[in-house]
């Protein structure tokens, strides 16, 4: 664990949230940070154990990968429970389908983001209309 100190003047002065496999802990005032280990699989592993293992990393590096393209660390800390939900839907819908791990990781980046592009543009139509008026 480390602490984590803010230059003066910065918008950001605390943060607690998990971005990756960061955690930030903001305690009296002080932020501390934390890396999460990555858990491995035992070698006499269930099939069950094994399908979960690899949801479990798939998903969490999708998250990742999401929460690095925001630009903003409190905002990409506020989406993380939305960005999961959408990956573990995602998972769901794609892994019966593809089987190489980095091709089901890009295909749910890509659901993901055209998913939020649609959402984009639809806020936007709708505040344009919202300005003609």
């Amino acid at each position: 664990m480390a602490r984590v100190t803010f230059k003066a003047g910065q918008p950001i002065q605390s943060l607690s949230g998990t971005i990756g496999n960061l955690t930030y802990r903001t305690i009296n005032g002080k932020t501390f940070v934390r890396v999460r280990g990555e858990v491995g699989l035992a070698s006499n592993a269930s099939t069950e154990a094994k399908a979960a293992y690899r949801r479990k990393t798939i998903v969490d590096e999708c998250v990742r990968i999401i929460q690095e393209e925001i630009g903003d660390m409190a905002a990409a800390i506020q989406a993380r429970a939305g960005i999961r939900a959408a990956m573990k839907r995602y998972y769901e819908q794609f892994s019966t389908e593809t089987g190489s791990r980095l091709k089901l990781q890009a295909k749910m980046l890509e659901a993901y983001r055209n998913r939020r592009q649609k959402q984009d543009l639809g806020s936007t139509r709708v505040g344009n209309e919202s300005n003609k008026k």
